[in-house]
């Protein structure tokens, strides 16, 4: 019985570890599109377009601005990040130094 109880209760905390993040993404979601759709209400009646046009007008600037930002964030290469550089590794010069004298032969 115990082990049925152990069981069960790994299953569980497993779960709710698993579907934290997915709840925490769902409520971003949620409040950005609250604060786009309290965005969108003052422009929608300043500008002759409904209400869900401007809040769609909202979202599509937001995921252009969002994409941008991501597109300007680089990635440096993985050699920076770990510290490891493929001329420096043991044996390199020798293997590339065989491999330039076969080809000219």
């Amino acid at each position: 019985m115990r082990q049925i109880f152990d069981f069960v209760k790994t299953t569980v905390v497993g779960g709710a570890i698993f579907l934290l993040p997915f709840a925490a993404v769902l409520l971003v979601v949620i409040k950005a599109g609250k604060m786009a759709v309290d965005s969108a209400t003052p422009l929608a009646e300043k500008l002759p377009i409904s209400k869900g046009e401007a809040v769609l007008a909202v979202y599509v600037v937001g995921t252009f601005l969002l994409s941008r930002v991501v597109w300007m964030i680089r990635t440096p290469k993985p050699h920076a990040v770990i510290g490891y550089d493929e001329r420096r590794c043991e044996g390199w010069s020798l293997a590339v130094s065989a491999l330039r004298s076969r080809m000219r032969a």
